[in-house]
């Protein structure tokens, strides 16, 4: 419970670091080069980056999850055709 708080905070603050700091320009090309405040505490800098990566990391583990529900969902309608398939033979 505690670990899923902790992560859904991150991930929510990842989520502002990632607009705050102008990822979508950078990541459509629109910004063509990544502007570096060298007077912001490193430890502000390396937390929000962190949460970034934490947030991406969840929405990968999602779209996983997801993707093996699918297939799960898909591999056993297959298993069931297959032993009907069988049961006529």
């Amino acid at each position: 419970m505690t670990v899923c708080a902790v992560l859904g905070f991150f991930s929510v603050y990842g989520t502002s670091a990632f607009v705050k700091r102008g990822f979508p320009g950078y990541m459509t090309g629109r910004t063509a080069f990544a502007f570096f405040n060298y007077s912001e505490p490193r430890v502000i800098f390396f937390m929000d980056y962190l949460a970034i990566m934490i947030l991406f990391m969840i929405i990968a583990s999602c779209i996983f999850f997801a993707l093996g529900k699918i297939n799960t969902k898909r591999s056993s309608e297959s298993d069931e055709g297959q032993r009907k398939s069988n049961k006529c033979l």
